[in-house]
């Protein structure tokens, strides 16, 4: 379950600007953005979206939570 999680996490556009969507294998309990610090920068629940635009340029890092409890990391570029 956790592999397949992972391994179908989708996130676009990617590099962003602005609002970026996720696909994932099961429903999305939380998405929780990281600057490279490994500070947490953003936070949504039980939503498919976030909305980037608020980030400075840079690289950061999307953890998703999906609703069984799995877990997927993707790095998104804001531009």
């Amino acid at each position: 379950e956790i592999n397949t999680f992972d391994k179908h996490l989708r996130i676009f556009p990617n590099p962003t600007s602005g609002l970026s969507f996720i696909e994932a294998s099961t429903s999305i309990r939380q998405i929780e953005i990281y600057n490279s610090q490994g500070q947490l920068i953003l936070h949504n629940i039980e939503q498919s979206k976030i909305d980037l635009s608020s980030l400075s340029r840079g690289l950061y890092f999307c953890q998703v939570r999906g609703s069984r409890g799995s877990v997927g990391v993707r790095k998104v570029v804001v531009e």
